[in-house]
């Protein structure tokens, strides 16, 4: 259940921060994901002869050698079985959205931890970059220029198509950006970057984390508690191309209503947001069919070169988080890029269920195997089963408990 937020969360004005409640799933998630990734980056698992093929380990990296650490947002559902990860994103926006629906207080709280994971790094130079087919710029302006008037780093957002030679002279690269996003793609050799490992954004590793054949390997690298713990807050996901039988794909078609299909590809426009998600409940059986066998359709969704099948999950109703934005009983972010107007939609109550996808961000200092945690997150609220920042959405603030 949704917790309201009390007025002491604020002082000159009147508006609340929403409750949510996911402190106890922050700090477990937090302990899991830096054995995870270690994981993930281990030449154990790249020479797996399964999962060493599906993860996109064929990808270049950027830069040179392991990255410092990494910036990690989980997009998380609160459903009735509790809280549900649809994805781990390592190349995450938001940031400069989440600061302009705080206060300068909460903030201050926000960069300072940001500040903290920079510094824990050994990084003072940092760019924070996006590429020249971006939307996100704006953002990146707006978060730069908080924090540097924050501290003492010297953090400038900047197109990483235009910087070349002594202008990333010592400087970190803090990658907001993907190849396809890039007018002339490189691998930024000789520099830090974070993160480096584009493999590390595939969906295939929600399946690998279920893989009951590596049962002993996974307890070895990441410990009972949190491979259990994985497992529980990662739906069931499956590689399609390991549905064998006609027969099972035939019972899965006809369980449309309970599965999405998602590009688990890295470095694609499709590979990202939502392009690349078949939402069964959005399909009929037939279309669900096709997906699932791989055959072209028109105007059908790319799925990819490994596409997994994972549950569905359907968030709680949000509808009072709604109703509440739009009566200025919370605080609102902007979602879009600058100069693009909102839904007429967002300025009315609900008309519908309101779904919810909370990220709050994972700071990862892969020296020390730390991961410090924001100590605020975003929603994005949508009346549709399919939850972004489309324009008929509404994001605002949130605080854990």
């Amino acid at each position: 259940m949704l917790h309201q937020a009390t007025a002491r969360e604020t002082v000159r004005d009147e508006r609340r921060l929403l409750e949510v409640p996911l402190a106890s799933f922050n700090a477990q998630l937090a302990k899991a994901l830096p054995r995870l990734i270690e994981f993930v980056c281990s030449q154990e698992l790249r020479a797996h002869p399964v999962w060493g093929q599906v993860i996109p380990y064929h990808v270049p990296a950027y830069g040179t050698g392991r990255s410092l650490g990494h910036c990690i947002r989980p997009d998380v559902l609160l459903t009735a079985n509790g809280p549900k990860i649809c994805e781990l994103d390592f190349v995450p926006s938001g940031r400069g959205y989440l600061l302009s629906g705080l206060t300068m207080s909460h903030q201050s709280a926000v960069l300072r931890v940001f500040a903290d994971w920079y510094r824990k790094m050994g990084v003072s130079r940092i760019a924070y970059a996006t590429a020249s087919t971006t939307v996100c710029a704006h953002e990146t302006a707006l978060f730069a220029s908080r924090l540097r008037a924050h501290s003492n780093l010297d953090i400038r957002a900047a197109n990483i198509d235009v910087l070349a030679g002594k202008d990333l002279d010592g400087v970190c690269v803090d990658r907001l950006f993907y190849r396809s996003e890039m007018s002339t793609p490189g691998s930024l050799a000789d520099h830090a970057v974070i993160t480096a490992e584009p493999w590390l954004d595939s969906k295939a590793i929600m399946a690998m984390v279920h893989d009951r054949t590596l049962d002993k390997t996974l307890k070895e690298a990441l410990g009972d508690e949190a491979l259990e713990f994985l497992r529980e807050v990662i739906p069931e996901t499956r590689l399609v191309e390991r549905i064998k039988s006609d027969a099972d794909i035939e019972r899965l078609a006809d369980e449309h209503m309970r599965w999405v299909v998602k590009n688990s590809d890295v470095e694609t426009d499709d590979a990202w947001g939502s392009r690349g998600t078949v939402i069964g409940a959005s399909y009929r059986k037939q279309k669900f069919l096709s997906v699932l066998k791989r055959e072209a359709t028109r105007n059908g969704k790319n799925v990819g070169s490994h596409p997994v099948l994972q549950r569905y999950h359907q968030s709680r109703d949000f509808w009072g988080a709604w109703d509440g934005v739009v009566n200025q009983r919370y605080r609102r972010t902007t979602l879009f890029q600058s100069g693009r107007l909102p839904d007429e939609k967002t300025a009315h109550h609900a008309t519908r269920e309101v779904g919810a996808r909370i990220g709050f961000y994972f700071l990862v200092v892969r020296g020390t195997g730390e991961c410090l945690t924001t100590p605020y997150g975003d929603i994005v609220l949508r009346q549709d089963r399919l939850i972004h920042g489309a324009s008929d959405a509404i994001g605002l603030p949130a605080v854990a408990y």
